[in-house]
């Protein structure tokens, strides 16, 4: 029918808000563990919150909570959010994972000694990690397990520290109270580790106040000291033998320590045997019996050990008559030693000592006696060489010594006690002298003769002469004369020996006459030439000619000498004429050897052709204005003397190169020697310089070396170079830092002295100044276009270069990069001068990481959907693991391809809701985490 009506609700329907809240907070937790979950706040709004498996322990009411969770497993948080207008709405999260938390417990000891190892542990939980810290002492053992072993330092308080990991990151850490670190004590045994057997030896450690002490000795007895810190210790038989101590705090904590192994040895017992009555300054023999490997050591008071010391047995001389004593120590190769004395009666020694001359004449009587002994006492005599007169048997003899030579007197004397000596003179009988005069008796005039005796100790000597001169001292063994005139003389001498007995002999003589020689030849000559010098011939007669300061030219052996002289000043000509009969004679004649004039030219001897007013002078004779020394200058060629040339110095203009002698000829008008020198005079010419280098032109900074095109070694070279200055280099380098034209001028001098010089000019260009930048500052996404800017100042053409090889020749330019990592960019400027300039910049290309994680799997066997694994995308490192409903870890990986078939332990887990946890690291190190359910089905 088509008939209807419309009705409108009065006043319109009211719409007011509704919350729709959001949970903020973790998805997975550790138990018993404080976490925050919010929701906005929005101004009016209430807010009801609720939990399983936690506690709310801060928040209610607001926005935002703090929940402690409780047992490890599932909770959940539940908000209702309600407007003033009291429209609400409801929201909770999912399945919050409750991991296990450990809550370790440290099991040791509060109390320790220092330096003592203990034992520290809590209840090992399978796959839990442990990290372990101590102050004042060192984890010796079992960092990383629940169990470890410390050794405690000083004596004060430690603590130790564990905090135990679960294999979800869930942590707690716990610590001791301070553990009371108390004093132990560390003794060390002092003495000897040697000892001899049956000698007292004190060991000890020192003494800490409070502590106690407790000794134990094996092979030994303690004589004192038990509970100190020192005993003494009466060593037993030869062995070994330990000491031992221990030593206790007042806290209990002790340490033992031993001092083994004591060596015990042997101590001889040495017994003397040898005469317990002598006489003194005798020999007597004292020993012990010998043992092999021992020392012996003597001693003696009042008297003289002669032989024997160190060993068992000694000779002993006594001394003066009375008391005496000889000791013996005896010592082991170990060291151990005893000591036994004996007391000696020294009986009194005569001691004789022979009165008389001990050098006498043969067959002459001498009286020889010795100081009477006491009443009792025996004298016998005895003789050799010689006969006793009178006195045998009495302190007093008379001898008639025998021939020449050695002979002796002896006395033996003894006392009534039976001590006797010896005593002996040794005599030398000299026999009287018979002298035998040495020397010429048929001799030349005016000539020293030698005459001589055989020289006897003790013996003096007086001569007499007729004819000559005494001209030495006349009372030695050997004289002097000097003879007279031609005819008779003599020599006599006298000898008495030192026993006063003497001879006289004499020796005639005969004086023949010596010659006289005149020598003729000039004493004034000039050096380096030759004269003759001579005497009248004589037959028969023979001549010797010698000289100093010069040279005999030919023979030297005739009435003529021809000498070369050679040394400058007052020399000698000498000559030995000897005649028919054997005499000769000597004469000197001093000669004036005057020095040649020879020239000391100075002069430059290198030079130039073309080079005018060369000057050269002689600098010997130049300053001598007396007009003694005369000059003449010439010259071989190549030049002209321009000056006169008797001058002392003269100028010469050289013509052409070539090497020329500068001659000059001086005369001494005083002593008419003459004498010529030659300057050799090297005239050269030089080649125009020529500058070369590796370029003119370049762009800065240019190096540029110079050098001289001809760069001999024997030319020396001064540069002057713009920014480099003055240097005599041969080839300087320098580097243009900045662009312009810059000079180089080099001086070029030859080894002669000839000069010249060189120019060039270099021109050094700018560069341009690359210069890019590139959008967004170089950091891009992978879908972004990267622009690259030009900001190059000064160049005309440009080249990019990319990290593919490609090239791009526009101003500006751009780029797609379709990979994330760091690219270079490369931009080549080059200017008019073909200058260029480089720039590189980087673009660095990000990708953001992303997972995709399934919903479920079946692993039921039908070949589909049979395992669960996940997709990634710029993701380089993962870490997954999954867990059932009560925190039991069921598979874990690190493989980003990994794949889970739903076994655990090798049998396939039921089906139900599984949670899993993924870490995971971008390409660029960005760190991503995710959580979640995954549902098998079967």
């Amino acid at each position: 029918f088509g008939c209807d009506s419309t009705v409108t609700f009065p006043g319109g329907v009211v719409i007011m808000y509704t919350p729709a809240p959001v949970i903020a907070g973790t998805d997975s937790a550790c138990h018993n563990k404080i976490y925050t979950y919010l929701a906005a706040n929005i101004a009016n709004d209430s807010y009801s919150w609720s939990v399983t498996n936690g506690t709310i322990i801060s928040g209610q009411g607001t926005n935002s909570i703090d929940i402690l969770w409780g047992a490890a497993g599932t909770g959940t948080v539940t908000l209702t959010q309600i407007s003033p207008f009291g429209c609400d709405s409801t929201v909770s999260t999912g399945g919050v994972v409750i991991m296990y938390t450990p809550a370790p417990v440290i099991a040791g000891a509060n109390s320790a000694c220092h330096n003592k190892i203990y034992t520290y542990s809590t209840t090992n939980i399978a796959n839990d990690s442990y990290s372990w810290s101590v102050t004042n002492g060192t984890i010796i053992s079992g960092q990383g397990t629940n169990s470890i072993d410390i050794l405690w330092g000083t004596v004060g308080t430690g603590t130790v520290t564990l905090t135990q990991t679960s294999p979800f990151g869930c942590d707690s850490t716990v610590s001791t109270g301070g553990v009371v670190i108390m004093y132990t004590p560390a003794p060390v045994i002092a003495g000897a580790d040697s000892a001899c057997h049956n000698k007292i030896y004190t060991y000890s450690t020192p003494a800490i106040a409070n502590d106690s002490y407790s000794w134990s000795v094996t092979n030994g007895t303690i004589i004192s000291g038990q509970g100190t810190n020192s005993i003494d210790i009466l060593w037993g038989a030869a062995g070994t033998g330990t000491v031992t101590l221990t030593q206790t705090s007042p806290f209990g904590c002790d340490s033992t320590v031993s001092l083994s192994v004591i060596r015990i040895l042997y101590t001889p017992a040495p017994v003397l045997t040898g005469e317990d009555s002598a006489c003194h300054n005798k020999l007597f023999t004292y020993s012990t019996p010998a043992v092999t490997g021992d020392t012996y050591n003597w001693s003696v008071t009042n008297g003289t050990i002669v032989s024997g010391q160190g060993t068992n047995s000694i000779a002993i001389q006594w001394g003066a008559a009375g008391a005496g004593l000889v000791t013996l120590t005896q010592t082991s190769p170990q060291g151990c030693d005893s000591t036994i004395s004996e007391s000696i009666i020294v009986q009194p020694t005569p001691d004789p000592q022979i009165i008389g001359n001990d050098t006498v004449c043969h067959n002459k009587i001498e009286f020889y006696s010795i100081t009477p002994g006491i009443g009792g006492d025996s004298y016998q005599w005895s003789v050799t060489n010689g006969s006793i007169l009178t006195g045998q048997g009495t302190s007093g003899i008379s001898i008639l010594w025998g021939t020449a030579g050695a002979g002796s007197v002896s006395i033996r004397h003894t006392n009534a006690g039976g001590c006797d000596s010896s005593k002996t003179l040794t005599i030398l009988i000299q026999p009287t002298p018979v002298p035998v005069i040495q020397g010429g008796s048929n001799i030349c005039s005016d000539k020293v003769v030698f005459y001589s005796v055989t020289s006897s100790a003790g013996s003096t000597y007086n001569w007499a002469v007729t004819g000559g001169t005494i001209i030495s001292k006349p009372d030695s063994s050997a004289i002097y004369i000097r003879w007279d005139g031609p005819g008779a003389g003599s020599v006599t001498v006298t000898q008495t020996n030192s026993s006063g007995c003497d001879s006289t002999v004499s020796l005639p003589v005969t004086i023949r006459q010596s010659p006289i020689p005149v020598v003729t030849g000039p004493d004034s000559v000039c050096n380096l030439n030759q004269y003759i010098y001579g005497v009248p011939a004589q037959p028969g007669y023979s001549y010797e000619w010698t000289v100093t300061g010069g040279t005999i030219q030919g023979a030297a052996n005739t009435f003529q000498a021809n000498v070369l002289w050679n040394v400058v000043g007052l020399n000698t000509i000498r000559l030995k004429v000897t005649s028919n009969q054997g005499c000769d004679s000597t004469v000197d004649i001093k000669v004036r050897v005057f020095d040649l004039p020879t020239p000391d030219i100075k002069g430059n001897g290198k030079a130039c052709s073309n080079s005018r007013d060369n000057q050269f002078r002689d600098n010997r004779f130049a300053t001598d204005t007396s007009g003694r020394f005369k000059y003449l200058w010439s010259l071989s060629g190549g030049g002209t003397i321009t000056t006169p040339v008797t001058n002392s110095n003269i100028l010469i203009d050289w013509l052409a190169p070539g090497n020329y002698n500068v001659t000059l000829t001086i005369t001494d008008t005083i002593s008419g020697c003459v004498a010529t020198s030659n300057f050799n005079v090297e005239v050269d010419s030089m080649e125009i310089p020529e500058i070369i280098t590796n370029g003119v032109q370049g762009c800065y900074p240019f190096e540029v070396t110079f050098r001289e095109k001809q760069n001999r070694d024997d030319f020396s070279y001064q540069w002057f170079i713009d920014g480099l200055g003055n240097t005599n280099k041969k080839e300087p380098t320098i580097i243009y830092k900045n662009p312009g034209t810059y000079n180089a001028r080099v001086i070029v001098t030859n080894h002669v002295g000839c000069v010249d010089t060189a120019t060039l000019q270099i021109v050094v260009h700018p560069r341009p100044v690359a210069n890019f930048s590139i959008s967004k500052g170089g950091e891009l996404s992978i879908e972004d276009t990267a622009y690259f800017t030009n900001l190059t100042t000064g160049a005309t053409d440009y080249t990019w270069e990319f990290h593919d090889n490609s090239f791009d020749y526009n101003t500006h330019t751009s780029k797609d990069y379709p990979l994330p990592g760091v690219f270079p960019v490369k931009l080549i400027a080059v200017n008019e001068f073909n200058c260029d300039d480089t720039i590189t910049r980087y673009v660095k290309v990000r990708v953001s990481p992303k997972i995709f994680v399934p919903t479920s799997f079946t692993p039921n066997g039908d070949g589909f959907n049979q395992y669960f694994t996940i997709s990634t995308y710029f993701v380089k490192e993962m870490k997954l693991i999954i867990f059932n409903r009560w925190g039991e870890i069921l598979f874990k990986t690190e493989d980003v391809n990994f794949k889970w078939d739903g076994m655990y332990k090798g049998i396939p887990v039921q089906q139900d809701v599984y949670s899993y946890y993924i870490i995971a690291r971008g390409f660029n190190n960005e760190m991503l985490s995710l959580t979640g359910t995954i549902t098998l089905l079967r």
